[in-house]
């Protein structure tokens, strides 16, 4: 994920283990500003930097170093201001190791070849905050990095990240509960831009509580984001997420979302809580693109698709959701893909639900295990409702209101029953080895 060093730091005794995960480890920090490449000043408790700062030999613009007073103190950086550090790999703003700050807040520009922002192991902030104003650019490593052991209890960004390789999580992110309190986790306004092929606008690979909340504003991820090298990804939760994901109604993802451990272990990747999207999300049409994935990975909530939403590539499930997947919106899919996709050895353990307002360009398709209330049709599949092979424990049911252009294709196992009650004709297709233990009832127009 690439991690900073504590190069401008002077030496200290190492800690006991016991003495780094507790509060009182701690020590409250003095803010070291390099005013230019030849100046500096120390700020004990709160710094204001209200000047430009171009640095051409430093290593980084601020840093912290440890404090006896007492106090936690916040930096905040003026609208309007420019700081530039132009060093080869050199860093924006620095929190050493063994120091604790409050708020951090950049209302004017960070221009920064390394990391715009770094959080070592054993340092701890209260709210890091990219202001309406705020533009925070890293030209070959993390816009914003929480490396391992690391604390944050809140990141907040209302400005603008445009270059960089995004929001990168190693250690924890809102320390201050386990997805309940408020505002833990990570929230965005503004915009997010990863402008590394190879990186997400967010991601995390320690732990985040209290979910990730984008609001409004867009987000753009790599075209090659992830460790396979071949998915268009914005959000990458690689190990613990408590609380959800949810893509407001304002908000636009430049590439999709991945709840994903790529290297097969279980419960690697988890996510404790749903992904709910109102808005957009955009990917291409490669052959294996999606616009949420669950792989090798387990959801302890649900996938809701809003009526407001729009997916360009559908929902693949190669994991366990404990919970349902829900489509309320538009998926128009790309590519042949299926809309909804339960791949083998899956499990969606609440079933399938296209309510009223969903439109799904092609099909439903399951060839692994929907438990509980198998699959339900409120609303418009344009492809079949597809059982290759696979299991549903309830019912495959159309509604009054629903539609199925492709009809619905059996081949393996429905322990319920077929249920049309759908106004407009459909074909009822169980393929050689399928089996529906309680029959087909229809009461609309069918032909079986």
């Amino acid at each position: 994920g690439g991690g900073g060093g504590n190069s401008q730091s002077s030496k200290k005794p190492l800690l006991s283990l016991a003495c780094i995960f507790a509060l009182a480890c701690y020590s409250q920090a003095n803010w070291v500003i390099n005013t230019s490449d030849t100046a500096n000043t120390t700020n004990s408790i709160d710094a204001t930097i209200s000047n430009n700062i171009t640095l051409n030999n430093k290593n980084s613009a601020v840093y912290t170093i440890t404090s006896g007073s007492g106090q936690m103190g916040s930096l905040t950086i003026n609208d309007g201001v420019t700081i530039s550090s132009n060093k080869n790999d050199g860093k924006g703003i620095i929190i050493n190791g063994g120091t604790q700050v409050n708020n951090i807040t950049n209302n004017g520009t960070i221009n920064a070849h390394g990391q715009g922002i770094e959080v070592n192991r054993n340092a701890r902030v209260e709210t890091i905050i990219i202001g309406a104003t705020g533009i925070l650019s890293s030209t070959n490593r993390r816009a914003i990095i929480v490396n391992t052991g690391g604390q944050v209890n809140h990141i907040d960004v209302q400005g603008n990240i445009t270059g960089g390789r995004g929001v990168f999580n190693s250690g924890t992110i809102g320390v201050n509960g386990t997805g309940t309190s408020s505002p833990n986790g990570i929230k965005v306004t503004g915009s997010i831009m990863s402008s590394d092929n190879s990186a997400t606008a967010i991601e995390n690979h320690g732990t985040i509580n209290g979910g990730i909340d984008i609001q409004s504003g867009t987000l753009t991820g790599g075209r090659n984001a992830t460790q396979w090298r071949s998915y268009y990804i914005s959000v990458y939760n690689h190990k613990m997420l408590n609380g959800s994901i949810k893509v407001g109604e304002n908000a636009t993802l430049m590439g999709g979302i991945a709840n994903a451990n790529p290297y097969g272990q279980s419960g690697v990747a988890v996510l404790n809580g749903n992904i709910e999207v109102a808005g957009k999300i955009y990917t291409d049409s490669r052959a294996s693109q999606y616009d949420i994935f669950n792989i090798y990975a387990t959801i302890n909530g649900n996938i809701i698709i809003k009526d407001t939403a729009t997916l360009n590539n559908g929902i693949w499930n190669q994991g366990v959701i404990n919970g349902k997947i829900e489509v309320d919106g538009t998926i128009n899919t790309q590519g042949g893909h299926s809309g909804v996709y339960n791949q083998r050895n899956s499990t969606v353990s609440q079933g399938i639900v296209i309510k009223e307002n969903a439109k799904i360009k092609t099909k439903v398709t399951n060839r692994g295990t929907i438990s509980a209330n198998g699959i339900e049709v409120k609303g418009q599949v344009g492809g079949a409702v597809d059982n290759q092979r696979g299991t549903i424990t309830g019912d495959v049911k159309i509604e009054s209101t629903g539609k199925v252009e492709g009809g619905i294709h059996n081949s393996g196992t429905i322990k319920g029953k077929i249920e049309n009650q759908g106004k407009t004709a459909v074909n009822i297709y169980n393929r050689q080895g399928g089996v529906i233990q309680q029959g087909i009832t229809n009461k609309g127009t069918a032909t079986i």
